[in-house]
């Protein structure tokens, strides 16, 4: 399967009857069932006779993942786990198989090409778990409202897409101020700048990054550094990393009536996992527990002029993943990495287009820049007062 040809993902369990039919050589034979339901006695008789029979077999088991299974272990160890982020960072396990012909089932070898990949658990529990009572949450009205917000969706926005007049605004007290462009368009300048002003004004301000969850981030830095992580993988990642500071960080502030800001938001995976093949349903059902921002600035700078800026962190002078080199699209860094940034450039254009981006000049003056954010800011506070 192509990365065009992705599956829809949602967390209902009738949509995994969407996804297109295996049509690799080899045989992918599933075998679910609760906890203590003798599975794992099963799958290995299972093996054992397939073996016998002369096919050649290979395993996989539920949350086994190199990549993410130690980042969930720890996370479930220090009890910090919601719906939200217990559902996401278990699918960014799919690298178990994936390949780097990004092929959701590669071929498995074996006997006359009669391969067999025995799943432990496939799909089926990350929607069941999702909808499960949180075992760690104090069941009352506020929890209730919460639990909503963050796994079943409550739908707080239509598709990011919709312009703003149709757009539904997050209910909480707080207000959420998102600052969105490409790499090296001056972002973190203007964040640092904003919150400043807004801590000068004695206004209650939160901030957070893009990719600093405590529990996935360092997981997405080292596959990062591996070269491991594929189009899926990518995406699943850093869904989950946002899932997690949506858990922890940006709506408990909202819920305080604080304001936050974000440096990128959605709009950049929209960017990012397009460059990559990603589908706009895809994207569309696998964000759409984010909260609407109150206000989303776009910083509009060209690919050919962000190449010759100097990157924000001195780590990134030369990142596989900016520079696209993971695409095969050069092997030469500055092309790929125009090549790649034109991607994500149009890709933001598109999200542009509508009404639901304050859209400003990114090559204009730092402090014209600010002069024009903080106009808006304000407004945007003083409605809310």
């Amino acid at each position: 399967m192509s990365i065009e040809q992705w599956p829809t993902f949602r967390l209902e369990a009738a949509s995994i009857h969407e996804w297109p039919r295996n049509t690799a050589p080899g045989r992918l034979v599933v075998l679910e069932g609760v906890d203590g339901s003798g599975r794992a006695t099963q799958l290995d008789l299972l093996a054992v006779w397939l073996q016998s029979q002369g096919y050649g077999v290979v395993r996989t088991a539920w949350n086994s993942s190199k990549l993410v299974s130690r980042t969930i272990a720890a996370a479930r160890k220090q009890q910090t786990l919601t719906p939200l982020t217990y559902s996401i960072p278990a699918g960014s396990g799919r690298e178990r198989v994936g390949s780097r012909d990004n092929r959701l089932l590669p071929r498995v070898s074996g006997a006359g090409d009669r391969g067999v990949r025995a799943a432990c658990r496939a799909v089926w529990p990350a929607s069941a778990r999702c909808n499960a009572p949180d075992p760690l949450a104090t069941v009352d009205a506020s929890t209730e409202r919460r639990r909503d917000a963050r796994c079943r969706g409550d739908r707080m926005t239509e598709a990011l897409a919709t312009p703003r007049r149709q757009q539904m605004t997050h209910s909480l007290p707080g207000r959420l101020v998102v600052i969105e462009g490409g790499d090296r368009s001056g972002r973190s300048t203007q964040v640092s700048l904003l919150i400043d002003w807004l801590q000068e004004r004695n206004v209650p301000v939160v901030k957070t990054d893009w990719s600093t969850s405590p529990h996935i981030s360092k997981a997405i830095h080292k596959a990062k550094a591996e070269g491991a992580l594929r189009p899926i993988t990518y995406s699943l990642f850093y869904a989950a990393d946002f899932a997690d500071r949506v858990s922890n960080v940006i709506v408990p502030a909202l819920e305080r009536g604080e304001v936050v800001v974000a440096d990128r938001y959605v709009y950049t995976a929209f960017a990012r996992d397009a460059a990559r093949g990603a589908s706009d349903d895809w994207l569309r059902a696998l964000y759409s527990f984010a909260p609407t921002p109150d206000v989303v600035f776009y910083l509009r700078v060209p690919p050919e002029v962000t190449f010759d800026r100097e990157p924000s962190a001195p780590m990134k002078a030369l990142d596989t993943y900016e520079f696209g080199l993971d695409l095969g699209l050069s092997s030469d860094p500055r092309q790929s990495f125009q090549l790649y940034q034109q991607r994500v450039f149009d890709a933001f254009e598109r999200l542009a287009s509508d009404d639901t981006m304050v859209v400003l000049d990114g090559t204009r003056k730092v402090d014209a820049i600010q002069r024009s954010m903080r106009d808006i800011v304000d407004a945007v506070l003083r409605r809310s007062s």
